[in-house]
């Protein structure tokens, strides 16, 4: 079993604990192959809204749980919001779990090993990508602020 941060939009969080499935990019698809039944997930919500940065539209924190209960599939169907053509392609079925608090990262920032080498200003690369696997550590400590 491991452990995976899942980072997307509140707007396309609210979509998938809706519909239970979470999607990535071609470019995230050997990450999600990664992937098995009943790992755990941790969503990261990075702002409100796809293609809206600024600063008033950053929520940079930890909103929910949840395990990966399907296996990936391809589908074309829209469902998330996007940029472009693409609509997050490669797919896995998910249990979410809201978390009764959002945790804010930065309150975080020094307990959390996969950001040990993070400067307090440039923490915010770790969640570039749609999917970052964690350690059990991070996971538990993450999910017990929540």
């Amino acid at each position: 079993m491991a452990n995976w941060v899942v980072v997307t939009t509140r707007d396309n969080y609210e979509i998938s604990r809706e519909k239970g499935l979470i999607g990535v990019s071609e470019a995230q698809r050997e990450a999600m192959e990664s992937l098995s039944i009943g790992d755990r997930l941790i969503f990261y919500i990075s702002r409100e809204q796809i293609g809206r940065i600024n600063l008033h539209s950053r929520v940079s924190s930890f909103a929910a749980t949840g395990n990966v209960v399907g296996d990936m599939f391809e589908s074309t169907e829209k469902i998330w919001f996007c940029i472009g053509k693409h609509d997050f392609p490669f797919r896995r079925q998910v249990q979410i779990t809201q978390g009764k608090l959002l945790v804010k990262v930065s309150t975080i920032l020094n307990s959390l090993s996969f950001l040990a080498s993070a400067s307090t200003k440039r923490w915010g690369g770790f969640f570039l990508r749609s999917l970052r696997r964690v350690s059990d550590e991070d996971y538990e400590t993450i999910e017990a602020m929540m």
